[in-house]
């Protein structure tokens, strides 16, 4: 009678199978047991194979890389007719999101337009956001060393005049604050 049986406790059943069926098993007989398969595994050579294989591409790796072959270091080049964004990812609360879109229609577009920044907007009709707003950075990256850059200065001095001079501007931007239940921001690049 051949019986499969873990050789401890700590083996998991598919291990014994998995190692009989890979033969990497041995028949093992024990006295007064009758003819009794503990599978236990003899050390392989498919580890070794595999660690030489993986050994030799990463040796063939190094000497295909410049510094290897005597080649020059990689050199710092820019991003070449790449746009930079401000992207921001913005959640409602619940039944705010009427309300908000109006303060971005009656206010935030016409400031966008008066200092001539195209901004491209998407309504999200799933997933986790319902707004997503692509800001163009008009200095690129360079913009980021800006705790206020003068771009965002001059938005904001638009958007007092519109809404009406800056403590009611600042009323306007808490009102639409008020509506968002989450917001992240991130920074894009568009290669042209």
């Amino acid at each position: 009678m051949l019986v499969l049986a873990p050789t401890s406790i700590y083996d998991p059943p598919h291990a014994v199978h998995s190692a009989v069926l890979n033969g990497l098993a041995r028949r093992e007989s024990r006295p007064g047991t009758g003819n009794f398969f503990v599978p236990q595994l003899e050390p392989s050579r498919f580890p070794m194979k595999l660690l030489r294989t993986l050994i030799a591409l990463a040796a063939i790796a190094m000497m295909s890389s410049p510094i290897a072959v005597g080649q020059e270091l990689p050199k710092a080049t820019k991003h070449e007719n790449a746009s930079w964004y401000t992207n921001y990812y913005i959640k409602f609360k619940p039944n705010q999101a009427d309300e908000a879109q109006k303060i971005i229609q009656q206010y935030f577009v016409p400031t966008d337009k008066a200092i001539g920044r195209d901004v491209i907007a998407f309504q999200c009709k799933s997933g986790r956001w319902d707004l997503v707003v692509f800001i163009p950075m008009a200095d690129g990256a360079a913009e980021l060393a800006w705790q206020m850059s003068p771009a965002e200065e001059k938005w904001f001095a638009a958007f007092a005049k519109i809404a009406g001079g800056p403590k009611k501007a600042n009323e306007i931007w808490t009102r639409y604050f008020d509506c968002i239940a989450d917001s992240e921001r991130a920074i894009v690049i568009r290669q042209m």
